[in-house]
């Protein structure tokens, strides 16, 4: 469901943006772990910039200082299938919660 809140793609660098705006929610080391060692290794040097550059300052900024703590997590999904995004962004108090869009094609 992360993916649909966020508009991250179901990549290997949508899930690291993932991972990292999850570090930034939680604090959790897992998430640190995962961030770092789960894939970093299977992204171009495009995706590698794209993710340092553009991603992580995304994921502090709306994980860490708009959302208050574990904000992603207590949200009861199943009951807000209907509740449009933006609404339900608003309501979890973050204005950017959608993912910058990236081109496919070097920076």
């Amino acid at each position: 469901y992360y993916h649909a809140v966020t508009g991250l793609p179901p990549t290997v660098l949508g899930e690291l943006a993932l991972k990292v705006l999850e570090l930034f929610q939680t604090g959790l080391p897992s998430a640190a772990l995962a961030a770092l060692g789960g894939g970093l290794t299977h992204l171009n040097g495009n995706e590698q910039q794209q993710l340092w550059h553009t991603y992580v300052p995304w994921a502090q900024r709306v994980g860490r200082e708009q959302l208050p703590f574990g904000a992603l997590l207590t949200v009861h999904y199943e009951d807000e299938f209907d509740t449009p995004l933006v609404e339900l962004h608003r309501r979890m108090g973050s204005t950017e919660l959608f993912a910058p869009r990236l081109s496919e094609g070097p920076p």
